[in-house]
């Protein structure tokens, strides 16, 4: 007599114990996850869950202006004097004016801007200028025929209109070139 191979004897051997398994009407043990019941049985921490940060807290208010003055009053700003990246030391101030505000027809108000750049001894930039009209919901940037530029020593003006509300009989106009930041306002 030869010897046997247990072999074809494993796939009767697991057939028979899924079928006892699965046929029985009992509760079918069943084999635990020793990670999941070493989580389950942890202590949960003691005290309040922390709570994630919320958004901050909106301010109170925009940020006003540096400085704010009526129609046809004169804002100044200090500016070095000579050529950009030299040594800072004297200074100049470069004057800002809203004047001549006049109102053609009920959705419109048209003004200028002045701007008085002193000797600096170098051009001075107004081509990122941006001028606003606060009168209503909505805050129009102004427009003008004539594109801004880089200027030398001298008074600068721009004629300049924005659309307003027809029902607004006060305007605030916002003069904004760099650091420089003024506000002139008044009724229309």
């Amino acid at each position: 007599m030869g010897m046997r191979t247990p072999l074809p004897l494993l796939p009767a051997l697991v057939l028979a114990l899924c079928l006892s398994a699965c046929g029985s009407d009992g509760p079918t043990p069943l084999v635990e996850d020793p990670a999941a019941s070493a989580a389950a049985e942890e202590p949960s921490p003691s005290g309040p869950l922390p709570q994630e940060p919320g958004p901050p807290d909106p301010p109170d208010e925009e940020p006003s202006p540096q400085s704010t003055a009526d129609f046809g009053e004169a804002v100044g700003f200090a500016h070095p004097v000579g050529p950009h990246g030299a040594d800072p030391g004297e200074e100049a101030d470069v004057v800002y004016t809203v004047d001549g505000v006049e109102r053609p027809w009920a959705g419109r108000v048209d003004f200028t801007v002045s701007v008085e750049v002193p000797e600096l001894a170098r051009t001075f930039p107004l081509t990122d200028m941006e001028v606003v009209c606060e009168a209503g919901p909505e805050i129009p940037l102004a427009q003008t025929e004539e594109p801004l530029a880089a200027v030398e020593q001298g008074t600068h003006d721009s004629r300049m209109w924005c659309e307003i509300p027809d029902d607004a009989d006060r305007v605030r106009i916002v003069v904004t070139n760099g650091d420089d930041e003024a506000a002139f306002g008044g009724s229309v």
